[in-house]
């Protein structure tokens, strides 16, 4: 019985090894985490947890809280907003994300309380990892170079952002 929970034990151990290494080169491709050495990616990757959907799950709503960033592993992320035009509603599609790409709520990384502005919806069997923003600050505080390097990176995809979200609006 010993030699067999020793198995169970070791089976264990190398998924939770597989899972980690996987999470720790999710975060090395995500233009978020790109400039952190391997060291500081590994001490992010600890905070992190996996998460599957299937095509047609929502992520999350526009107007729910937002606490969490999520990085895509696999699979395809609609982001789509809901307009009041006039007497009528429309659904517009801000932007597709593929593997690698970020969505959640950033604000979270500054411990700003924010709702999401879109919704997230899997176009195809999706997985992601995610991690609560109050996780990520703590490791900020014990890095500083994490914690810059992040929102510079941000900076840039916000602006990315907000570009997609423009030519959205102007194909209304």
């Amino acid at each position: 019985m010993q030699r067999q929970n020793d198995f169970n034990h070791e089976v264990i151990d190398h998924q939770i090894d597989v899972h980690r290494s996987e999470v720790i080169q999710n975060l090395k491709d995500c233009h978020l985490f790109s400039k952190l050495n391997d060291e500081q990616i590994k001490k992010i990757s600890g905070v992190f947890e996996s998460k599957e959907y299937k095509a047609g799950d929502v992520i999350f709503k526009q107007g729910d809280h937002g606490d969490r960033i999520c990085v895509i592993k696999q699979g395809l992320v609609n982001l789509e907003r809901k307009m009041n035009i006039g007497k009528s509603e429309a659904t517009v599609s801000v932007l597709y994300l593929g593997p690698c790409r970020l969505l959640g709520c950033w604000a979270c990384l500054l411990g700003e309380s924010r709702y999401h502005t879109e919704s997230a919806v899997c176009q195809k069997p999706t997985q992601v990892i995610t991690a609560k923003g109050s996780d990520l600050r703590e490791i900020f505080k014990s890095d500083p170079y994490i914690h810059i390097s992040m929102l510079m990176a941000l900076c840039f995809m916000l602006g990315e952002k907000v570009s997609s979200i423009y030519g959205a609006m102007e194909s209304l």
